[in-house]
């Protein structure tokens, strides 16, 4: 038993240091009960109780030590285990209590006074202190983005510091980093101050475009531009969410009245009014009138459409296509009908070219090679002489005949008209017809060609004799 001139005190007892002798256990009861004073007295090495303590311990305890020290300050030490009370906290509270098991357990009293108490409500801890988070340089910010390290953008608060960092990510020419940047900017700064910081960088301004696009956020695109002052670009972008993205032709006709007006308020937009004007004549009054009367003739099992089924709503084609549509089902319709090929031919003012392509390729789709011969390519000359002329060129439209399966005969019959010896004989190998290439290669007076040619066809074929014919002939003048 250590007593108050022993030693200084032992806060913090240790029980298996072996500079401490071992020292008698008293045993403590397991519970308290209202008592009279008592005070500490000696008996044999242990310490008793008198009874001028409040509290006595009733029941053993082999495991609770209690020091007399004056500088202990009635610390409790249990054996394994030490509880260190501070003075403040532990003035007047009872002492520890061991459980039959031999462990320490505190008093309600002494868990609601300790803020250190193992069993403590989580409301009643005190709260973690939080860091102070320095923000890193910009450019090791910038830099960390790039390679995917963790980063804080947040502590960035002041403007300066955003546009240096805008600066940073744009230099290392990552569009990742610079999307990441502009998200960020446009959280924290107002719509002003964000656009006028876009409006510097270019290329923050192309990430930031494209990312709308991508979201089919066009709406804010055109809101960009209108911001900016760049009118061809909104103007084209709401053409498109209005006419392009629309399918219903209801629909269109309205987007299309609201661009007309949008591009009647800007003078430099002026130039381009009548397309949107001739888009919405062929739509509004050609195109859903002729899908209307169409339909109803496909319901009625009209020979053309029988023979031809539609394949596409005529109202969601455009110019070149409506005509091929209306040379294909209405070729011979008068000319007061607005869907009439040549009606319009006249109203939209097509090139020669426009029209034959079209004209051409509906007609030898139908297999009218009549109408192509005698309407088409066939113009009045002098004195009342018809002779044959293909704005395309004869070799162009025998390209387009053999295009729809037509017969070789109707072929070569257009390719015989080429003028150009060697286009000639391109378009007849295209075409396959060696009715053509043998007289070609005669006309070009190529013995060589022909020879090598007449190699490559069937035995006893009809093609094969004729290029032996003519390679033995006298009187062709070969040129090798």
């Amino acid at each position: 038993m250590a007593s108050s001139t022993d030693g200084p005190a032992r806060r913090g007892f240790n029980p298996f240091d072996s500079d401490v002798e071992d020292e008698a256990l008293d045993p403590v009861s397991a519970h308290f009960g209202e008592e009279e004073d008592e005070d500490l007295v000696e008996f044999d090495g242990v310490l008793k109780r008198s009874k001028k303590k409040e509290k006595k311990l009733k029941g053993p305890a082999e495991s609770v030590q209690v020091l007399d020290d004056e500088e202990s300050k009635g610390e409790a030490v249990v054996i394994g285990h030490v509880w260190e009370s501070d003075e403040k906290a532990t003035s007047g509270a009872a002492p520890p209590v061991a459980n039959r098991w031999g462990y320490y357990q505190r008093s309600k009293t002494q868990e609601a006074s300790s803020p250190s108490a193992p069993h403590q409500d989580r409301t009643q801890r005190q709260p973690t202190p939080v860091r102070d988070w320095s923000a890193l340089p910009v450019k090791e910010t910038a830099k960390r983005i790039v390679l995917g390290k963790p980063y804080v953008l947040e502590c960035y608060r002041r403007l300066e510091e955003k546009r240096r960092l805008l600066l940073e990510v744009v230099a290392l020419h990552d569009g990742n980093a610079i999307l990441t940047v502009l998200l960020f900017l446009r959280r924290t700064l107002r719509e002003n101050v964000f656009l006028a910081m876009l409006l510097e960088k270019p290329a923050a301004e192309h990430h930031y475009v494209s990312y709308l696009r991508q979201l089919g956020d066009l709406e804010a695109v055109e809101k960009f531009y209108m911001v900016f002052l760049r009118t061809r670009q909104a103007a084209t972008l709401k053409y498109t969410l209005n006419c392009i993205k629309s399918h219903r032709p209801g629909e269109r006709v309205k987007g299309l009245e609201k661009c007309i007006t949008f591009f009647s308020t800007h003078p430099e937009l002026a130039k381009d009014i009548q397309h949107l004007k001739d888009e919405l004549y062929l739509l509004k009054d050609i195109q859903i009138p002729l899908q209307r009367q169409d339909t109803e003739a496909e319901d009625n099992k009209h020979a053309v459409f029988v023979q031809f089924p539609r394949t596409f709503p005529v109202t969601s084609v455009s110019l070149m296509t409506t005509l091929f549509y209306s040379c294909l089902y209405h070729f011979n319709a008068p000319e007061k009908y607005p869907f009439a090929p040549e009606r319009l031919r006249k109203d939209f003012k097509m090139t020669d070219r426009q029209y034959m392509w079209m004209a051409i390729g509906a007609r030898a789709k139908a297999r009218d090679y009549t109408n192509i011969e005698e309407k088409l390519l066939t113009v009045a000359g002098w004195f009342g002489r018809k002779n044959q002329k293909s704005a395309i060129g004869f070799d162009k439209v025998a390209e387009v005949l053999r295009q729809h399966r037509a017969p070789e005969a109707e072929v070569v019959k257009y390719l015989r008209k080429t003028e150009d010896l060697d286009v000639r004989l391109d378009m007849a190998r295209q075409v396959d017809s060696p009715t053509a290439i043998i007289e070609t290669l005669k006309e070009k007076r190529d013995r060589v060609g022909l020879t090598q040619y007449r190699d490559r066809l069937p035995h006893h074929s009809s093609h094969r004799r004729e290029a032996d014919q003519l390679l033995v002939n006298s009187t062709i003048r070969w040129r090798n």
